[in-house]
């Protein structure tokens, strides 16, 4: 059913989505054998199709409350980019790039985002913004995205005044 949560969601049917997520969570919290958190993929999932639907304060709450369980470090880390998408889209750019700092030091090999890495170079953390360039640079789809990720690289490298840095990139 966790499938068919997925696809729904990824079918754009989000109310749906969140409706089959919750269900499967609240299965999940009724069942005394099981001694453990939330499971995360449901957890994150639900929090993906409530920000989906609009209900961006609920999935705010939901995120915090994941994090708050304690997670493993890589489902940490991308409940924190998506809290830090949350609140760049509320307009807080400094707490957005908080959030993507930690979800960097705690998953360092969490997936990169363009947009995370264009807020963190925006709020002039280049050092972070270039790490997630580099991720992305190496997973370019086109030369066109190469392209403009390596100009990117090339400033983080500038903005740090890492000439020598330029020169390699």
């Amino acid at each position: 059913r966790l499938l068919l949560a997925t696809a729904t969601a990824a079918g754009g049917d989000n109310e749906a989505a969140v409706t089959l997520f919750r269900d499967l969570l609240a299965e999940q919290a009724s069942d005394p054998l099981l001694e453990q958190p939330a499971d995360a993929p449901l957890t994150l999932g639900l929090a993906r199709a409530l920000m989906a639907s609009g209900h961006d304060a609920e999935a705010r709450s939901t995120l915090l409350g994941f994090v708050g369980g304690r997670p493993d470090a890589a489902d940490a880390g991308q409940a924190l980019n998506l809290l830090g998408l949350l609140a760049q889209k509320a307009g807080s750019v400094e707490l957005a790039t908080s959030y993507f700092r930690r979800a960097g030091d705690i998953a360092p090999g969490a997936p990169a985002s363009r947009e995370i890495a264009d807020v963190l170079y925006a709020s002039g953390s280049a050092a972070d913004a270039l790490k997630q360039y580099r991720r992305l640079a190496g997973s370019a789809a086109s030369p066109e995205e190469r392209r403009y990720l390596d100009a990117r690289i090339i400033l983080c490298r500038l903005k740090e005044g890492d000439l020598a840095g330029v020169d390699k990139d």
